[in-house]
Protein backbone atom coordinates (compact mmCIF):
# COMPACT_ATOMS: atom_id res chain seq x y z
CA UNK A 1 0.00 0.00 0.00
CA UNK A 2 2.90 2.08 0.91
CA UNK A 3 4.54 1.88 -2.26
CA UNK A 4 1.59 2.21 -4.37
CA UNK A 5 1.29 5.60 -2.90
CA UNK A 6 4.89 6.59 -3.71
CA UNK A 7 4.28 5.57 -6.81
CA UNK A 8 1.52 7.93 -7.14
CA UNK A 9 2.78 10.81 -5.21
CA UNK A 10 6.18 10.76 -6.47
CA UNK A 11 5.57 11.89 -10.37
CA UNK A 12 4.24 15.10 -8.60
CA UNK A 13 7.65 16.06 -6.60
CA UNK A 14 9.60 15.54 -9.11
CA UNK A 15 8.98 18.61 -11.13
CA UNK A 16 7.96 20.60 -8.13
CA UNK A 17 11.69 21.40 -7.62
CA UNK A 18 12.59 22.88 -10.62
CA UNK A 19 10.52 26.58 -10.51
CA UNK A 20 11.96 26.93 -7.04
CA UNK A 21 15.66 25.70 -7.80
CA UNK A 22 15.54 22.74 -5.12
CA UNK A 23 16.52 19.34 -5.21
CA UNK A 24 13.57 17.47 -4.12
CA UNK A 25 13.93 13.11 -4.05
CA UNK A 26 11.40 10.88 -3.22
CA UNK A 27 12.77 9.86 0.20
CA UNK A 28 12.19 13.33 2.44
CA UNK A 29 9.87 14.58 5.21
CA UNK A 30 7.32 16.38 2.38
CA UNK A 31 6.69 12.63 1.03
CA UNK A 32 6.42 10.70 3.76
CA UNK A 33 4.05 13.53 5.41
CA UNK A 34 2.19 12.99 2.03
CA UNK A 35 2.12 9.20 2.61
CA UNK A 36 1.14 9.34 6.35
CA UNK A 37 -1.53 11.60 5.42
CA UNK A 38 -3.06 9.72 2.79
CA UNK A 39 -3.09 6.48 4.74
CA UNK A 40 -4.67 8.24 7.76
CA UNK A 41 -7.38 9.53 5.95
CA UNK A 42 -9.39 6.37 6.02
CA UNK A 43 -8.80 5.77 9.70
CA UNK A 44 -9.88 9.12 10.34
CA UNK A 45 -12.88 9.01 8.22
CA UNK A 46 -14.43 5.52 9.55
CA UNK A 47 -13.71 6.29 13.06
CA UNK A 48 -15.89 9.87 12.70
CA UNK A 49 -18.67 8.05 10.75
CA UNK A 50 -19.27 5.40 13.53
CA UNK A 51 -19.11 8.40 15.98
CA UNK A 52 -21.97 10.13 13.75
CA UNK A 53 -24.16 7.25 13.82
CA UNK A 54 -24.02 6.49 17.60
CA UNK A 55 -25.83 9.92 18.27
CA UNK A 56 -29.50 9.16 18.95
CA UNK A 57 -31.45 9.33 16.35
CA UNK A 58 -33.94 10.76 18.81
CA UNK A 59 -31.89 13.61 18.79
CA UNK A 60 -32.26 13.94 14.59
CA UNK A 61 -35.75 13.80 14.77
CA UNK A 62 -36.47 16.15 17.73
CA UNK A 63 -34.06 18.66 15.49
CA UNK A 64 -35.87 17.98 12.23
CA UNK A 65 -39.53 18.19 14.40
CA UNK A 66 -38.74 21.39 15.62
CA UNK A 67 -37.96 22.89 11.95
CA UNK A 68 -34.49 22.48 11.41
CA UNK A 69 -33.03 22.05 8.09
CA UNK A 70 -30.50 19.37 7.24
CA UNK A 71 -27.33 21.15 7.54
CA UNK A 72 -28.32 23.20 10.76
CA UNK A 73 -28.73 19.69 12.62
CA UNK A 74 -25.93 18.46 11.79
CA UNK A 75 -24.36 22.11 12.98
CA UNK A 76 -26.16 22.23 16.11
CA UNK A 77 -27.15 18.86 16.94
CA UNK A 78 -24.78 16.23 15.72
CA UNK A 79 -21.63 17.93 15.33
CA UNK A 80 -21.59 18.86 19.44
CA UNK A 81 -23.16 15.94 20.86
CA UNK A 82 -19.98 13.29 18.96
CA UNK A 83 -17.63 16.43 19.09
CA UNK A 84 -16.27 14.16 22.58
CA UNK A 85 -15.97 11.15 19.67
CA UNK A 86 -14.00 13.25 17.30
CA UNK A 87 -11.41 14.94 18.99
CA UNK A 88 -10.78 10.90 20.38
CA UNK A 89 -10.53 9.52 16.90
CA UNK A 90 -8.51 12.57 15.73
CA UNK A 91 -6.05 11.93 18.78
CA UNK A 92 -5.93 8.48 18.07
CA UNK A 93 -5.04 9.26 14.50
CA UNK A 94 -1.68 11.46 15.56
CA UNK A 95 -0.52 9.03 17.93
CA UNK A 96 -1.09 6.57 15.19
CA UNK A 97 0.91 8.63 13.01
CA UNK A 98 3.69 9.39 15.70
CA UNK A 99 4.20 6.27 16.04
CA UNK A 100 4.11 4.84 12.95
CA UNK A 101 7.76 3.05 11.94
CA UNK A 102 7.34 1.32 8.59
CA UNK A 103 6.16 4.17 6.60
CA UNK A 104 9.16 6.68 8.07
CA UNK A 105 11.36 3.90 6.95
CA UNK A 106 10.09 3.28 3.71
CA UNK A 107 9.50 6.47 2.81
CA UNK A 108 11.04 9.49 4.29
CA UNK A 109 15.14 8.54 4.04
CA UNK A 110 16.03 7.34 7.08
CA UNK A 111 18.65 9.99 7.80
CA UNK A 112 18.89 11.30 11.28
CA UNK A 113 20.11 14.58 10.62
CA UNK A 114 17.73 17.65 11.72
CA UNK A 115 17.53 19.56 9.12
CA UNK A 116 15.32 22.80 8.62
CA UNK A 117 13.66 22.08 5.23
CA UNK A 118 11.22 19.36 4.86
CA UNK A 119 12.52 18.33 1.15
CA UNK A 120 15.53 16.72 2.77
CA UNK A 121 15.65 12.67 4.22
CA UNK A 122 14.31 12.61 7.74
CA UNK A 123 14.13 9.71 10.35
CA UNK A 124 11.52 9.69 13.28
CA UNK A 125 11.89 8.76 17.18
CA UNK A 126 10.24 4.86 16.46
CA UNK A 127 13.34 4.34 13.70
CA UNK A 128 15.56 5.37 15.92
CA UNK A 129 14.05 3.05 18.93
CA UNK A 130 14.37 0.20 16.30
CA UNK A 131 17.70 0.84 14.98
CA UNK A 132 19.01 0.92 18.61
CA UNK A 133 17.42 -2.55 20.06
CA UNK A 134 18.41 -4.64 16.77
CA UNK A 135 21.70 -6.58 16.53
CA UNK A 136 23.33 -8.49 18.97
CA UNK A 137 23.58 -6.21 21.65
CA UNK A 138 22.68 -6.25 25.12
CA UNK A 139 20.03 -4.42 27.04
CA UNK A 140 22.77 -3.06 29.19
CA UNK A 141 24.76 -1.03 26.61
CA UNK A 142 24.61 2.65 26.04
CA UNK A 143 23.13 2.20 23.19
CA UNK A 144 19.94 0.11 24.71
CA UNK A 145 19.72 3.45 27.59
CA UNK A 146 19.50 5.80 24.32
CA UNK A 147 16.68 3.41 22.67
CA UNK A 148 14.55 3.23 26.48
CA UNK A 149 15.05 7.09 26.53
CA UNK A 150 13.38 8.02 23.45
CA UNK A 151 11.02 5.76 24.02
CA UNK A 152 10.12 6.58 26.85
CA UNK A 153 10.01 10.36 25.40
CA UNK A 154 7.58 9.33 22.78
CA UNK A 155 5.75 7.72 25.46
CA UNK A 156 5.69 10.94 27.19
CA UNK A 157 4.50 12.72 24.33
CA UNK A 158 1.63 10.94 23.98
CA UNK A 159 0.18 10.99 26.92
CA UNK A 160 0.47 14.68 27.11
CA UNK A 161 -1.41 14.82 23.69
CA UNK A 162 -3.87 12.30 25.75
CA UNK A 163 -4.36 14.54 28.95
CA UNK A 164 -4.56 17.78 26.65
CA UNK A 165 -7.23 16.26 24.58
CA UNK A 166 -9.52 14.98 28.29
Amino acid sequence: MVSLILIIVDPFLKGADAPIGLEVSATNALTASLVMGIMIIPFISLLNDDILNQVPLAMRDGSYGLGATQSKTIRHVLLPAALPGIVGAFLLAVSRAIGETMIVVLVAGNSPVLRCTSLEPISTITVSVVNQLTGDSDFTSPQSLVAFALGLTLFVTTLLLNIMAL
